[in-house]
């Protein structure tokens, strides 16, 4: 089942590439992610507008779809380099107790890339969906973390990073979908 989603976002991905901004892959000993990102908008008013696409499988047999649109600025407070972000997003899937769940999330993120080390780059991010946007199994979803990153090249940045997915099931204890560090590698197109 897992291999079966997970290639069919792969086929959907790629057939959108020539607008792919980013690639991005991360990966720890129980949990992988496949991310691909694009920007259907130039810059505006709003700041800039991102649309992302990807797939979080787990060796517990979890598997998670996620589709997000966000918009990113400077945040206005005089600080170079801090840009945030603030949006919606979809998560789909199962877990291996068997709960199945599709929740809608909103969610935010600050980026800082230090004016003296401008390829160093610092991020956070949290995503929430409450009972009320959390379908099927799910009663509530929570999916957030940070990572340090270094720019190699103008086209790919390295990173480690901290994650935690977690569901709380309509019937049970909540569950840690995922809850660890990871390694990655983000391409940029």
């Amino acid at each position: 089942m897992a291999l079966r989603t997970f290639l069919a976002v792969v086929l959907v991905l790629c057939s959108h590439m020539a607008l792919a901004r980013t690639l991005d892959v991360n990966l720890s000993s129980d949990t992988a992610e496949f991310r691909f990102g694009v920007n259907p908008s130039a810059q505006g008013r709003l700041g800039n507008s991102e649309l992302d696409l990807g797939v979080i499988f787990t060796t517990d047999d979890d598997v998670l779809g996620v589709l997000g649109l966000q918009v990113i600025g400077d945040t206005g407070s005089r600080s170079p380099g801090l840009k945030a972000g603030v949006g919606v997003r979809l998560f789909g899937g199962s877990t291996d107790r068997g709960n199945d769940f599709l929740v809608i999330s909103l969610g935010g993120s600050l980026r800082y890339n230090p004016p003296f080390l401008d390829r160093l780059d610092l991020r956070a991010y949290i995503n929430y969906a409450p009972k009320i946007v959390s379908f099927m199994d799910a009663d509530n979803f929570s999916y957030y973390g940070v990572r340090a990153g270094y720019e190699i090249m103008q086209e790919a940045l390295v990173y480690v990073g901290y994650r935690r997915i977690e569901l709380g099931p309509a019937k049970g204890s909540d569950e840690t979908i995922d809850s660890g560090m990871n390694i990655g590698v983000e391409f940029y197109f």
